[in-house]
C-alpha cells in the first residue's frame, strides 16, 4: 500500500511533504471501492451485466470478427456504466476479483473461481517441473507467474487469455525462426562441403 502512494509522487522532493490523510492507497483501495460501489448498485437493482461481458475473459483472446457479439471487458463495462466521462477521456480502470464476485454469485462464486485457479496453478507447477527437453515451458511459466497478480486486479482468468494471445504467438515465432535458421545452417554446410569436394 505504501508503494501505491509512493507511485503517485511526481518527484522525490514531494516525499518530505507526503501526507497519508485523505490519500488513496493505489489500486488496492480502488479494487475495494469498486466492489463496494458494485455491491451498493446491486442492492438497488442497478446492475445489468451482459453475459458476453460477464464471461468475456474466456473469449478475450479470440478476434472480434469470429464472435457473434461485441467483445468487451468488465473494466470497460464498469467505466462505461459508472464513469462514462472518464472513459470518454481515455482513462483505464482496474476491476478486481472482489467486484467480479459481487456481480456474480457472491462468496460461492469467489470460492469456486479461487479453487479452480488454485488447481490450475498446481497443475502448471507440476507440468513445468516435469522433466522435458522442450525449451518453451520456461518462458510460458515465467509469464504466467509474473502476471498472476492480474487474477486479483482484473478478472480471475485474464492471464490465461493473455498467454494465448501474447505468449503463444511469440513462442511460435521464436520456434519458427529457429527452424528457419537451422535449415539455412544445413544448406550452408552442404554448400561448403560441395565446394571442398570441387576444389579437391
Amino acid at each position: 500500500m505504501v508503494f501505491g502512494v509512493l507511485r503517485t509522487l511526481e518527484s522525490w522532493n514531494e516525499l518530505g511533504g507526503l501526507s497519508f490523510e485523505g490519500s488513496g492507497l493505489g489500486e488496492f483501495d480502488s479494487l475495494w471501492a469498486n466492489a463496494v460501489e458494485l455491491l451498493q448498485a446491486r442492492e438497488f437493482g442497478q446492475i445489468d451485466v451482459p453475459a458476453a461481458v460477464r464471461f468475456g475473459e474466456f473469449w478475450a483472446f479470440l478476434p472480434s470478427q469470429l464472435l457473434p457479439f461485441e467483445k468487451s471487458s468488465l473494466s470497460d463495462w464498469f467505466l462505461g456504466t459508472f464513469y462514462p466521462e472518464d472513459q470518454a477521456m481515455g482513462s483505464g480502470w482496474a476491476f478486481g476479483a472482489i467486484g467480479q464476485a459481487v456481480i456474480g454469485g457472491g462468496v460461492p462464486e469467489a470460492l469456486i473461481r479461487g479453487g479452480v485457479l488454485g488447481v490450475l496453478a498446481a497443475w502448471v507447477m507440476k507440468w513445468y517441473r516435469a522433466p522435458t527437453s522442450t525449451w518453451w515451458r520456461l518462458p510460458l511459466y515465467l509469464y504466467l507467474l509474473v502476471f498472476v497478480y492480474q487474477s486479483l486486479r482484473d478478472t480471475t482468468f485474464q492471464p490465461l487469455g493473455n498467454a494465448v494471445q501474447v505468449v503463444l504467438p511469440a513462442l511460435f515465432l521464436i520456434a519458427l525462426t529457429g527452424v528457419l535458421l537451422d535449415i539455412r545452417g544445413h544448406a550452408s554446410r552442404g554448400v561448403d562441403a560441395a565446394c571442398r569436394r570441387f576444389s579437391t
